[in-house]
């Protein structure tokens, strides 16, 4: 896969997932976004993941797929707006399971269930997708990843920073570099206009 989203696009996702009170999925799509988060590693954050650090707020957590350890910053008002989250379901939530819950309720209990599988995030996110974009798009929550990776070698950040933001080897895997920074226009550009 080499698809992205634009730094513009990924908002209106957060937006189009608030609109039809997807809330759980707006915020997992601002951490995707701030940390490079995988779907999965959004989507099964804890509230033992979840600290204040002085004035830093952080997420501490291994990276599901390789469970390569890391400590994400995220903005004050992020973390806020999990808390008010969290404070909002009216339900306790044990230290160590995952906050966000998916729209849909137990037929059971009647309470919010969390994400059991990246099928149903998926299937929760094309919900989104089309509304932000229509039918036609196909991009996927994974490509915000590789969105971001793109986005901060724009910026300047260097791989070795990149590897440790995404929790992975890319700073040592030309594959894996290739993945998560695929040819784009714009790094041509930048390219020219630095010679």
């Amino acid at each position: 896969r080499t698809q992205t989203w634009t730094g513009d696009e990924i908002p209106q996702l957060i937006e189009a997932a608030r609109a039809i009170n997807y809330q759980a999925m707006a915020l997992c799509l601002e951490l995707m976004d701030y940390c490079g988060f995988a779907p999965v590693d959004a989507r099964t954050v804890t509230r033992s993941m979840l600290a204040r650090v002085g004035e830093a707020c952080i997420i501490d957590r291994a990276r599901s797929k390789t469970g390569k350890g890391g400590i994400w910053a995220i903005p004050a008002d992020l973390y806020e707006r999990i808390e008010t989250y969290i404070d909002d379901l009216g339900i306790e939530i044990l230290p160590d399971a995952p906050i966000f819950r998916r729209h849909a309720r137990s037929k059971a209990t009647g309470q919010p269930m969390p994400w059991r599988n990246q099928q149903e995030f998926a299937r929760d996110f094309r919900d989104v997708r089309e509304r932000a974009f229509g039918k036609d798009e196909k991009r996927k929550a994974m490509d915000i990843r590789r969105s971001v990776s793109v986005d901060t070698d724009l910026a300047g950040m260097t791989r070795e920073q990149r590897a440790a933001m995404l929790a992975n080897s890319m700073d040592r895997n030309a594959a894996l570099h290739k993945v998560y920074t695929p040819d784009t226009i714009e790094a041509a550009i930048k390219a020219l206009e630095s010679r």
